[in-house]
């Protein structure tokens, strides 16, 4: 599962958060890879969702956080008990910006197999940025898990 979140300014100077969900266990995608971080750009699968407020290319990416997983771990990890998976996996990754806040861009972690990656003009408030982004990440995710788990 390759989940992105991007922060994108289009030329007219529009700003807008866009986010992706792509997934590896699908019929006609890419296998996951033995190593995730190549994930981005090699094999990022299967296009399953999206949200865009702004028309698509062209835009100038300010800053994007990738969550980067085997399929099945999503699903595996989230306990029975939690109200939402983005419950759950909000309070795991929310506290990662604010402790990576100091740290050179990109932020490159990893936590068990789920593999997170963030970067963003400098001029950004860093932890501010991340949470956006997860949360619109998160978002995605739970739309989606939803609306095919009927």
């Amino acid at each position: 599962m390759y989940l992105t979140a991007q922060h994108v300014r289009s030329p007219d100077g529009h700003q807008a958060q866009h986010s992706f969900l792509h997934l590896h266990d699908v019929p006609g995608a890419t296998p996951f890879p033995s190593n995730p971080l190549v994930v981005p750009q090699q094999c990022p699968g299967t296009l399953v969702a999206s949200n865009a407020a702004l028309p698509l290319g062209g835009n100038r990416v300010l800053a994007y956080l990738d969550i980067i997983a085997p399929d099945m771990v999503w699903s595996e990890l989230t306990p029975p008990w939690a109200s939402t998976s983005t419950e759950w996996w909000t309070q795991r990754l929310a506290p990662l910006g604010e402790m990576m806040v100091g740290s050179p861009l990109p932020w490159v972690l990893e936590a068990g197999d789920v593999h997170v990656i963030f970067s963003a003009t400098p001029t950004l408030a860093l932890a501010d940025e991340y949470d956006g982004l997860l949360g619109a990440a998160l978002a995605l995710w739970e739309s989606w898990r939803v609306g095919a788990c009927g």
